[in-house]
Order: C-alpha cells, then structure tokens, then sequence
C-alpha cells in the first residue's frame, strides 16, 4: 500500500503537522497556525481535499468541525520524517543526523549521545537476529 504521506502537498504538510502535534483542532485553529496563512476559504478547501484523501477525519463539536488525522500520531511522524529525509538529505539517514549531533551551534549532551549509543547498539543486535545456541 503507497503511504499517502509522502505525496503531500506543503500545505498538507502544514496541517499534518500541526494536527500532530495538537492532536486535533478546528478549522479556525488549522488556518492560524500556517505561517503565512491562505484565505479562510482556500483553508477551508484544502481540509475538503484532505478528507476526501483520507488523509484526516472530522467530528461535529458543537457550532463547529474538528479535523484529526486518521493515522496513528507515531506511523504518521515517521511518515512525514521519512519523507523529510528523502527531499532534504536524498534519503540519507546519516546526513540527517550528522546535521543534528555534529553542528556547532547545537550542543549535544554526553547523556544523548549515550542514549544515541545504546539506540545504535539495539538497531544493530536487532539486525542480527536471535543469537544461536551451540
């Protein structure tokens, strides 16, 4: 099945991750948060399209409609990650986080470079497997 989060438009991406982040929010709230916002109409388009997407859901509260993603938060960050990744660094995961840990301008910890240690140590016994008893 195609991930329909790597095919969003920037204003798609906007409200996912805005929705994301706030789990659900009404339309007046979407249209606020977009930096240099469109008209209320356009917003108000763009959830259109994305309902019939499926990209979000909606739900009569009260006077208004609430708009929520339909993926789970965690798929949807990794989608939406995922495809950061391939337009900014051509899909390499070690740029991405070269230019998180190694930039001068950021201060990384002795305790999240540990951590980061311990992630690694876990991906790689993962990628061998169960060991083999003799």
């Amino acid at each position: 099945m195609k991930d329909p989060y790597q095919k969003l438009t920037k204003r798609e991406r906007q409200v996912m991750e805005f929705l994301l982040v706030n789990g659900s929010a009404p339309a007046r709230e979407i249209e606020q948060s977009i930096p240099d916002p469109p008209t209320n109409a356009a917003v108000r388009a763009l959830l259109r399209v994305m309902l019939e997407k499926r990209l979000i859901e909606r739900e009569y509260d009260g006077p208004k409609y609430v708009y929520r993603p339909v993926m789970d938060s965690s798929k949807a960050k990794h989608s939406l990650l995922k495809g950061m990744v391939n337009r900014l660094f051509g899909g390499s995961r070690t740029e991405l986080f070269a230019n998180l840990i190694d930039s001068e301008e950021e201060n990384i910890s002795d305790a999240e470079l540990e951590e980061l240690e311990q992630l690694i140590a876990k991906v790689r016994k993962r990628k061998k497997g169960p060991e083999k008893k003799s």
